[in-house]
């Protein structure tokens, strides 16, 4: 039986943090109980403060936040915020003070009046393949994400490999993942991936409008927990670490 006695600090749920050096892909994700990872459209009401909170703690923790334009637009994202201390500790440690949103896209279909414009301390940063920076078709909405202040980055391919590549080019060791479940079946099935954070609302559903890890296809990942904690509202938070990825030096 999981102990629930104990006030969970968010802190804890990161577990080992390595040295901002050491490439680390964490994915951040919350599910109620049937598998669903959203209600009504949306995962807002899904997990509690905590749950909000470990979402912080890990964009102040990252180089970059990693999105799927999908959720980024059903999510009505804004750019991640960090306190002068939060500021002031990610400078000590070789950290730009906030780290940009990396948005996957093939489409750059974004509405340039949205907080995710206007509500930012750094431009979004728009990861699509090679060939769609290219498009001819899509130059109109291209200039308007670069008039909005966004920047654009090829991803080659647009292969889960390239996209955590492309960003590695650009110096993020540090990438969290906030899905959705598209983007995390992408990253999965091709093997990368070394922490997973889970968060599983007590809620159960007789149908799953939205698998949480539905996309990127057939594949089978197997994991390992390294920490499990139950708050008083009977949410459970789960760290695993992909089998086979090896903890390495502490920060």
């Amino acid at each position: 039986m999981v102990d629930a006695s104990h006030t969970i600090e968010p802190a804890e749920l990161l577990g080992t943090v390595l040295h901002p050096s050491v490439p680390q892909l964490r994915l951040l994700a919350v599910m109620t109980v049937s598998g669903a990872a959203s209600l009504d459209g949306t995962s807002r009401s899904l997990g509690n403060s905590i749950d909000s909170e470990l979402l912080n703690l890990l964009r102040v923790w990252s180089d970059a936040v990693l999105v799927g334009g999908g959720t980024a637009r059903a999510e009505n994202y804004f750019g991640v915020k960090c306190t002068n201390e939060d500021k002031a500790q990610r400078l000590a440690r070789g950290q730009a003070e906030v780290p940009p949103l990396a948005i996957i896209t093939e489409s750059f279909d974004f509405d340039v009046d949205t907080q995710l414009f206007y509500d930012t301390e750094v431009p979004p940063l728009f990861l699509a393949p090679q060939h769609c920076v290219d498009d001819p078709a899509l130059a109109g909405r291209r200039e308007a994400l670069q008039q909005a202040g966004g920047r654009i980055l090829s991803t080659g391919d647009g292969s889960a490999h390239s996209i955590i590549d492309a960003l590695r080019g650009q110096g993020f060791n540090r990438i969290s993942c906030e899905g959705g479940p598209g983007l995390y079946g992408m990253l999965l099935a091709a093997g990368l991936g070394d922490i997973l954070h889970l968060t599983i609302d007590p809620t159960l559903q007789g149908n799953v409008e939205k698998p949480l890890f539905g996309g990127g296809g057939d594949y089978t990942t197997s994991l390992e927990v390294e920490d499990v904690r139950v708050s008083e509202d009977s949410m459970m938070f789960v760290r695993y670490r992909l089998r086979g990825k090896a903890a390495s030096r502490e920060e």
